[in-house]
């Protein structure tokens, strides 16, 4: 499209002086004299970057035109009632951190999501979440960060939350900024945060260490790195509930038992973490399972 346009700046000026003195001759019947073609020259002349730039106007306003309907389907979005994540304090760190009861949770569209869910977690507990696919999973830790507010029932969230998406999010940046993300840099936890999200060995390989350009404009790196940097990320925002949606989904066995151990099970061991995964093997670590099916959430 792009080439098009461009092909269209270089030759409409051509193609607009050739057409006025074919359709002057047709028209008047009449030879092209040079007095003539002269001064219609002179005056394309002073037509010509108009002409040539409005192949590209025109791009400019359908473009607009779009980023214009975006915004507007946006701000005519439905606003979403999210739920205010309310602060720790010395008083309620025995209160839960996250507790539901008895609320229904649907998508924007109005499709079911989950019916009649109830349970709390706590500082210093460890909850597993498990289902068979598209059981709902993904969708309960969108309605614990907020994005969905229950039709039914009642919901609160106690102190700072912390989110990783099962497809991790990465900045179009280095790794070190992706891992900061706005954060003051304090070496002494960012050499943590590395050393337990197991992300020594790939900063290793990387052309430029941590300094490395990642994203679209970087260098491509794996799943599996991208579910640790976005994993570091939010490790390094020191927050008080993590939601973590199948992080070691991306990685090795033993990978994933390295951060399961250094990570979830170790630095996060005083947070409140709730685990989506497949993993069967680390249930026995849980403090509690969260298990899914037919659209309720029940214990195990």
């Amino acid at each position: 499209y792009q080439v098009c346009v461009r092909l269209l700046f270089m030759t409409v000026p051509v193609f607009v002086t050739a057409a006025t003195f074919l359709l002057y001759t047709i028209i008047y019947r009449t030879s092209l004299d040079a007095a003539t073609a002269f001064t219609s020259l002179a005056l394309f002349n002073l037509l010509r970057f108009p002409v040539q730039f409005l192949p590209l106007m025109i791009n400019y306003v359908m473009e607009a035109r779009i980023s214009v309907k975006r915004i507007q389907d946006f701000l005519e979005t439905p606003e979403i009632r999210h739920v205010a994540a309310l602060p720790l304090s010395e008083d309620s760190l025995r209160d839960p951190c996250i507790k539901i009861e008895s609320a229904i949770f649907v998508w924007p569209d109005g499709t079911p999501l989950l019916n009649d869910v109830s349970f709390s977690c706590y500082l210093g507990q460890l909850t597993a979440v498990v289902g068979g696919t598209g059981s709902g999973k993904s969708g309960l830790l969108t309605a614990l960060i907020g994005d969905l507010a229950p039709n039914e029932g009642k919901f609160s969230v106690r102190g700072k939350v912390a989110y990783t998406a099962q497809t991790a999010w990465i900045q179009n940046s280095t790794v070190k900024e992706n891992i900061l993300y706005g954060k003051p840099f304090d070496r002494r936890k960012y050499e943590q945060v590395l050393d337990v999200c197991a992300l020594r060995q790939d900063l290793s390989i990387l052309p430029a260490g941590d300094q490395t350009e990642i994203g679209e404009k970087g260098i491509n790196v794996s799943g599996g790195q991208k579910q640790r940097i976005a994993l570091a990320r939010a490790v390094y925002q020191d927050a008080d509930v993590y939601l973590l949606d199948d992080c070691l989904s991306a990685v090795d066995s033993h990978v994933a038992q390295h951060i399961f151990q250094k990570c979830i099970a170790g630095v996060l061991k005083d947070k409140c973490v709730v685990l989506v995964t497949h993993k069967l093997g680390l249930l026995q670590r849980a403090d509690q399972v969260v298990y899914i099916d037919d659209k309720k959430v029940k214990y195990v």
